[in-house]
């Protein structure tokens, strides 16, 4: 923590600093006191806290930049100025440079000349988000690299449901039981059988983490697949994709990308038209999404009589929750989007299978999942039952804030994340927004603990070394905080504890959020994790198991 900064920091005063740590954090402050004579109140522990809860993109806050620059000397601001090449000349009077200075966004020379003025590291500028290189060729080796018995058992069925004609079905396997090994595996035989390899195969999904999932799968399992070098074009985190329709090979791309184009200009909208023209097949990453309107308008912009097209379908899904969890009607409607057609594993095939034994039960019991050992933490509050519950959505968002900011609820909280911590369980937080998680980050970092905290606008590469440093559990980063960013395409093999510190009504949500600690000794992960639920008083959802077979009823065996 660069001290010369805390010491700009603490001449702002404890007032104007417990304004910038927010009234939530402020209430929460009695957390940090470790003895009656302890000055967690001063100017100095305020600054650290400020610091812990925004990290290097303390800079990139509005407010506190702002009140940063009054602590400028003169000269200072001279220089800053100098540096700026803001166009006007320095003014004589202070606060008419401050006027100037104030509202300029945190960005190129000005930045850069900030940061160097208070004597910080290239970590404090703003980040531009990488892009991924536009594709890679991935060559071909052949050593062996086999499906396990229930994944050979749906990939078979994904062919014999090609074969009976089906255009389109959804492949339903839990998370964390490969359900993207198993689907490429079918789907490259078929593209090789059918001689279609001078076209595309499509993978859409929703993130770029589940982006990067597919594409580090593709890369694992091609060349022990493949007949001859792929091209692999990667089309995610970009508005304009560097993607030669001359070539083929498989297009990874992020729906949003994609709806860009769609809905872009004409060059553009030709890209998706090429596509569609020399598709092969779809594949649609967490397809329970489908019937969001952007997601199936573009989806059903990919799909149809596709030129390379032999008996594999036009349309595959891949979903852990293939149900929306609304009404039957939105149930119904997602079903028909895949034609109704669910292939999934059949325990009745495998000839090591107990009676009546479920998926979920079976992949436990051969260590392909890991088995959930759940304990509750009675927080005392309760959750009056809201109308938003009956039409299916979550909390609303103003009862979460209220829950964030319970100093009761949060003294749980961080007690029982400490405790993992000692334990040296690496621990997996979904919080209740991000300013809870903010607030979470800053008090056990101000307790010596590197919790960090993930946001849709982290900086690719914070979140990047933050969950590398989680992965490697060498205790560098024991504590990933989060709302909903890695509720889907989060993997870490080492996770030992996940933390549900957020009410929730929705059992697709949950299913994903538990899909986290599901990876089994076979895949990479652990034989047992902990689930720590802070229970408040509303409604049980489904456990993992039942979870997994809550929307049977809408679909048909493919």
């Amino acid at each position: 923590m660069p001290p010369q900064l805390v010491e700009r920091l603490e001449g702002l005063g404890a007032p104007d600093l417990q304004t910038l740590l927010g009234k939530d954090l402020v209430r929460n402050l009695p957390l940090l006191q470790q003895s009656a004579d302890d000055s967690y109140q001063s100017e100095r522990h305020l600054a650290s806290l400020l610091m812990g809860k925004y990290r290097s993109g303390l800079l990139g806050e509005d407010a506190v930049r702002k009140e940063l620059l009054k602590t400028l000397t003169d000269e200072e601001i001279r220089q800053l100025f100098l540096d700026s090449a803001t166009a006007q000349p320095i003014p004589y009077a202070r606060p008419e440079a401050l006027r100037i200075l104030s509202p300029l966004p945190f960005s190129g020379e000005y930045a850069r000349g900030l940061i160097e003025i208070l004597g910080l590291d290239d970590s404090y500028l703003p980040q531009p988000n990488e892009r991924p290189i536009p594709f890679e060729v991935v060559q071909v080796q052949w050593p062996n690299y086999q499906l396990h018995p229930y994944q050979r058992n749906v990939c078979d069925k994904i062919f014999d449901a090609a074969k009976a004609g089906e255009k389109r079905l959804l492949v339903h396997m839990p998370t964390g039981a490969g359900k993207t090994r198993t689907t490429l595996e079918a789907i490259i035989a078929a593209w090789q059988a059918e001689g279609a390899t001078d076209s595309f195969v499509i993978w859409l999904a929703p993130s770029m983490e589940l982006c990067e999932q597919a594409a580090g799968t593709l890369r694992a399992l091609w060349p022990h697949r493949g007949q001859r070098p792929l091209t692999v074009h990667r089309v995610w985190r970009t508005v304009r994709p560097d993607l030669d329709l001359d070539t083929n090979g498989f297009v990874i791309a992020s729906t949003s990308t994609l709806n860009a184009l769609l809905n872009g200009t004409a060059e553009e909208r030709d890209i998706v038209r090429t596509l569609r023209k020399r598709a092969f097949c779809v594949v649609f990453d967490e397809a329970h999404h489908a019937l969001a309107k952007t997601y199936h308008t573009l989806v059903e912009s990919l799909v149809g009589e596709n030129r390379a097209s032999g008996w594999v379908p036009s349309l595959i899904g891949l979903t852990a929750t293939p149900g929306r969890g609304v009404t039957q009607e939105s149930n119904l409607a997602l079903a028909e989007v895949f034609g109704g057609n669910k292939v999934t594993i059949d325990i009745g095939q495998l000839p090591d299978a107990l009676p009546d034994e479920t998926p979920i039960a079976y992949l436990q019991r051969q260590s392909y999942l890991a088995r959930l050992k759940h304990y509750e933490l009675d927080t005392g509050v309760e959750i009056t039952a809201v109308e938003q519950q009956e039409q299916g959505k979550d909390i609303p968002r103003a009862a979460l804030r209220d829950l964030s900011s319970n100093i009761d609820r949060n003294k749980l909280l961080v007690a029982a994340i400490k405790r993992e911590v000692e334990d040296k369980r690496p621990a997996l937080i979904f919080t209740c927004g991000t300013e809870h998680s903010r607030i979470l980050s800053a008090i056990l970092g101000y307790q010596g603990i590197n919790a960090v905290a993930i946001e849709s606008n982290t900086p690719a590469h914070v979140r990047a070394r933050a969950i590398e440093g989680f992965k490697k559990a060498d205790g560098s980063v024991p504590v990933l905080l989060n709302y909903d960013i890695l509720s889907t395409g989060f993997d870490a093999p080492a996770l030992r504890t996940l933390i549900v510190a957020r009410p929730i009504f929705s059992v697709i949500l949950y299913s994903q959020i538990l899909g986290r600690a599901l990876r089994g000794p076979k895949m990479g992960g652990q034989a047992e994790c902990r689930v720590i639920d802070l229970r408040d008083n509303f409604e049980r959802i489904p456990g993992v198991d039942h979870a997994f077979s809550y929307f049977d009823e809408f679909w048909r065996p493919a």
